[in-house]
């Protein structure tokens, strides 16, 4: 068998499975491509050799099906070759950036802007657009209410989901808006906000540094991919999309602080620290729906109910 007759389906498997070891050992991701190239150049000698028999409209029709199957079997390969809780799948696709990769959105926190089972394409991270502020940041809240300040260990809102009966709970459901926040030079502001259905919640509405307020809004920055940390509550999802609020920078050492559209609080109020760009992954580009559902059935990762069903209108 000549090796290098890319003409010769059991060459082109033979090719596809040698970068796949090279790319599971190094994770290099030049490797990626050459399956990559691979795939499309196998695809582009099927479409001219099938055009000649079955016509141009079956034949893209065939293709479109064999595109689907190749993207549904990469999810299962990268489910089970790669890093627990959710792997990259193997499947490369070319884009501006270090790492261009396919990845699933496993529950409802982007509603309506990107939805539970979407795949995504993700391309170049390497110009996130959002609101840049200058200030320092402490990981340890502290809250102040009518002038008390309490030392809670966590942000107010996850406190009373797990002590909803407490008194300052009780306030806090109440009249969430005399609620402060204070992360250092950062503070944090709530309010309540309504959800598809006339469903009354709390979230936050906005945020301060240094003075300076704004409002939490879709409109504050781009949406990214990236890697939470191993300690971090969202590390059992894999990759996360969310939205950058606002970088927040002490000197070199900048911070990004990420909130899930359809979700209440940050993210970082849930338990995920704020990250720099180390852990970025990229920006999406590209929405497939429907096609990451088998990789979040695999991962046994639980499909949201309620916040996929009733949507945030306002903050």
């Amino acid at each position: 068998m000549d090796v290098f007759k890319l003409e010769d389906l059991k060459v082109q498997l033979l090719w596809i499975g040698i970068f796949l070891v090279l790319y599971l050992i190094t994770k290099n991701v030049i490797f990626g491509f050459g399956i990559f190239f691979v795939i499309v150049y196998g695809a582009y000698l099927d479409i001219k050799r099938s055009s000649k028999d079955k016509g141009g409209v079956n034949t893209i029709k065939e293709l479109f099906i064999t595109i689907l199957g190749v993207i549904l079997l990469t999810q299962i390969i990268g489910l089970l070759i790669g890093t627990a809780p959710s792997p990259e799948p193997v499947l490369i696709f070319p884009s501006n950036t270090f790492r261009p990769i396919l990845s699933v959105i496993p529950s409802c926190s982007m509603e309506p802007n990107y939805r539970q089972g979407d795949i995504l394409i993700i391309g170049d991270a390497s110009n996130i657009n959002s609101i840049r502020l200058e200030g320092k940041f402490n990981p340890s809240p502290i809250m102040i209410y009518e002038n008390y300040t309490y030392n809670l260990g966590r942000s107010i809102w996850l406190y009373c989901e797990a002590k909803g009966e407490a008194n300052i709970c009780k306030e806090f459901y109440e009249h969430p808006e005399r609620f402060v926040e204070i992360y250092g030079d950062l503070k944090i502001f709530y309010d309540k906000c309504t959800r598809t259905g006339n469903i009354q919640e709390i979230c936050v509405s906005g945020f301060e540094v240094n003075g300076e307020r704004y409002k939490v809004s879709p409109k504050n920055g781009d949406p990214v991919v990236y890697a939470p940390n191993p300690k971090d509550i969202f590390y059992r999802f894999g990759f996360i999309i969310h939205r950058v609020q606002f970088i927040l920078c002490d000197g070199n050492n900048c911070l990004y602080f990420t909130k899930g559209d359809n979700n209440n609080i940050f993210d970082f109020q849930f338990g995920n620290y704020p990250f720099n760009s180390s852990r970025i992954i990229g920006k999406p580009i590209v929405r497939i729906p429907y096609l990451g559902y088998i990789r979040i059935f695999l991962g046994g990762v639980p499909l949201d109910t309620k916040e996929c069903q009733h949507v945030l209108t306002c903050q």
